[in-house]
């Protein structure tokens, strides 16, 4: 599927599910790095 920028086709207004499933994706990712770094941290600072 491939994605044209032009002004071939009107622009669509995402529905409520389609904003929900894009924020949950992005707080999943954010969570992800958050965990990530603190668990970093964790072992850091458990080793100092």
């Amino acid at each position: 599927a491939t994605i044209e920028r032009g002004n071939t086709r009107p622009k669509r207004i995402p529905d409520s599910a389609e904003i929900r499933l894009r924020m949950l994706s992005t707080w999943l990712s954010v969570a992800a790095v958050v965990l990530g770094v603190a668990l970093v941290m964790g072992v850091v600072v458990g080793r100092g």
